[in-house]
């Protein structure tokens, strides 16, 4: 199979993977959110961004090492297993000492049990089967798609009876741990490699993971800065619903956005040597990922209330213009993706630490320099810098890949264009309004994704011999003779084993 057919084929299954899964963690975060309350989640983020930290420092880039090696054996696997194993022991033992301290500094006393519990997902995370990540490299998604469907069934299932249960935020504690196990059977059942303990290729891993050390710390720091400001500034119950709409936000961008083109990010390591190909790579990417992200935020923005009286109900409303303003996110954190894997498929990873950095100070002095009235203000502040920081890195790119700023602004004309029209459609749907609020969100998406899509195509007619297009033309035929062949083998296999008679 070729490399585009595995590409699409990849694109394809990895879609479905993260539509289902996180289908049903939206269903289990419907369900929560009526049976727990704002405090509870503010508990559960002060515990899970404390831990994410601790996993994002930790984080020798064990995944990114094996994908963008050429070439590997059971050495690179193997001392790629290992070093991330040792480190995320040696954190795990610095953070259950840090308990009492934490405890103490948010004055909460029932923190101590719950950041005892969550901090086993450190160690067990680490003896994942990291045979996992060769199944990425070659473009296998079907065994991931299994995997990830059992884990989010698996945790879903605990998650859910507990809080039924007891009705508090231990049912989304526990429920991560539960999820964290699933993970880690799952990956021996699905991959026979076994892996052992060596360093044979300590110096070559040291020498990528130094970098990815410090950038963990910063990039998480950059990203989760906002939530512990948010527990300094406002109460929990604001913390709560702060971290709830951003986690759903999160999940739209990271869950469902960028998902369709992981495949071609990973494809960049193929063309990293031909600079022309790579150059067209990274705006094929960046024109696919901003296709479905700039829509996405844009209805987000203008039914906030709407989706979260829907979605969340009544007590979490109050919260809703904060999910608008951080629907900005799903932008800037689609831009960052795609430019920080072209990043690291050229080995840039001190280009990367230096940028997480900047970007963690930027975020800092902005942040604390503004003096915030309410939650919203907040939300709309930190949204604008995550996009800022997001353009600066677009404009040192250009430099990378010779990537003309003017082609790229040219290609998405078409898409702000269309999503203009289709907003001034939806604006204008008078009629909609009296009907039920389930109903009248349902339509206007119709309307939404209707008019969006016939403009754009409408209008990419006239960019259809532009060399991009040409190309997402000859992609889309490609998924279809994947397709067609696939229906051909299963035919031809039927014909020649015919099922026994009755």
């Amino acid at each position: 199979m070729s490399l585009s057919a595995r590409i699409i084929k990849s694109s394809a299954f990895l879609f479905l993977t993260k539509f289902i899964t996180k289908g049903i963690g939206l269903i289990s975060t419907l369900i929560l959110a009526r049976l727990l309350t704002p405090e509870d989640y503010g508990i559960v983020a002060i515990a899970t961004v404390i831990i994410h930290l601790f996993d994002a420092i930790s984080n020798t880039g064990t995944r990114e090492y094996v994908i963008h090696k050429e070439y590997i054996d059971k050495d690179i696997i193997n001392t790629a297993w290992t070093l991330n194993l040792i480190t995320k022991i040696i954190f795990w033992l610095c953070f259950l000492l840090l308990i009492p301290v934490i405890t103490n500094f948010y004055a909460k006393p029932e923190l101590n049990e719950v950041l005892f519990i969550i901090s086993l997902i450190l160690p067990l995370g680490a003896f994942k089967n990291v045979g996992i990540i060769l199944y990425e490299k070659e473009f296998n998604y079907k065994p991931l798609f299994y995997l990830g469907l059992c884990q989010k069934l698996i945790a879903f299932a605990f998650t859910i009876s507990i809080a039924l249960w007891i009705e508090s935020y231990w049912a989304l504690i526990i429920g991560t741990v539960i999820s964290f196990i699933a993970l880690v059977a799952g990956s021996y059942i699905i991959h026979d490699f076994r892996p052992r303990l060596s360093l044979a290729n300590f110096k070559d891993q040291w020498d990528f993971s130094k970098w990815m050390l410090p950038r963990g710390l910063l990039g998480f720091s950059k990203a989760e800065f906002d939530v512990f400001l948010v527990s300094k500034i406002f109460d929990i119950s604001s913390l709560g619903g702060f971290n709830l709409m951003k986690s759903l936000v999160s999940m739209v961008g990271r869950d469902v956005v960028m998902p369709a083109t992981e495949p071609l990010l990973a494809s960049f390591s193929k063309a990293k040597h031909d600079d022309n190909k790579l150059s067209f790579q990274f705006s094929i990417c960046l024109f696919l990922i901003l296709l479905f992200s700039l829509p996405v935020t844009a209805f987000i923005w203008m039914f906030d209330k709407e989706i979260v009286l829907i979605l969340l109900g009544d007590k979490w409303v109050k919260y809703s213009s904060v999910l608008g303003l951080l629907s900005i996110l799903i932008v800037a954190a689609s831009l960052s993706s795609v430019i920080q894997h072209l990043l690291t498929s050229l080995g840039k990873t001190k280009v990367q630490f230096y940028y997480e950095l900047f970007g963690l100070f930027f975020t800092v002095i902005i942040l604390l320099t503004i003096s915030f009235d309410d939650l919203a203000e907040f939300s709309f502040a930190r949204s604008l810098v995550a996009l800022a920081l997001s353009l600066f890195l677009l404009l040192y790119i250009k430099s990378v890949v010779n990537t003309s700023l003017i082609n790229l602004l040219t290609l998405l004309l078409p898409v702000f264009i269309s999503l203009a029209c289709a907003s001034f459609v939806v604006y204008n749907l008078h009629f909609a309004e009296s009907l039920p609020l389930l109903l009248y969100v349902f339509i206007c998406g119709v309307f939404f994704s209707l008019s969006y899509i016939i403009i754009l195509v409408a209008i990419l007619f006239f960019y259809r011999n532009k060399k991009e297009i040409l190309y997402l033309k000859w992609l889309v035929g490609e998924a279809f003779q994947v397709v067609r062949n696939k229906h051909a083998s299963k035919q031809s296999s039927d014909i020649e084993n015919p099922p026994p008679n009755q």
